[in-house]
């Protein structure tokens, strides 16, 4: 526990101290920042550049050096790129809208629900199974049975899970 207490006031004393520098200055452009050592002798470690130009990408996130000629470094400036290439920006008329389109989406949706399971049966159905016209044709003139199917009969001599073969008519 106390150790854990002593990492968190290192964090905290390492985050309030900061240190300003006005030995570079920063501007923004179209597609990046512009970083400047205040005197011209200056550069920064690596590019030998000054001023320095440096792409709006998160790859060019890092620590930048001004240093003298000898290369012993004066200054430092940590630059940090966030992109957000699938990041929404919110403000209070889109929230707005959202929720107003979510109240109305549920509305809808409870208006519906509510219509289908109220809805009471008053118009009778086409038709039921018991009206339905059978498609076999009347064979009471040929003296043949209404049946629409020849009954089976068993075997005397089979088991008795085989039938006898259907008459021919």
């Amino acid at each position: 526990m106390k150790h854990s207490s002593v990492w968190s006031l290192l964090l905290l004393w390492s985050l309030t101290v900061s240190k300003v520098s006005s030995e570079i200055s920063v501007k923004t452009t179209q597609d990046g920042i512009k970083m400047t050592c205040k005197n011209n002798e200056h550069h920064f470690q690596g590019f030998d550049k000054n001023p320095l130009e440096v792409l709006y990408k998160d790859d060019q996130s890092g620590e930048y050096i001004c240093e003298d000629a000898d290369h012993s470094p004066h200054s430092k400036i940590f630059v940090k790129f966030r992109t957000c290439d699938n990041c929404i920006e919110f403000d209070v008329g889109s929230i707005a809208f959202m929720v107003a389109g979510e109240v109305i989406a549920m509305l809808a949706i409870g208006v519906g629900v509510h219509l289908v399971a109220s809805h009471t049966g008053s118009a009778p159905a086409q038709t039921t199974s018991s009206e339905r016209k059978r498609n076999v044709p009347n064979d009471r003139i040929s003296g043949a049975s209404n049946e629409p199917y020849q009954p089976l009969r068993f075997r005397k001599d089979a088991q008795k899970d085989e039938y006898d073969v259907i008459n021919r008519r």
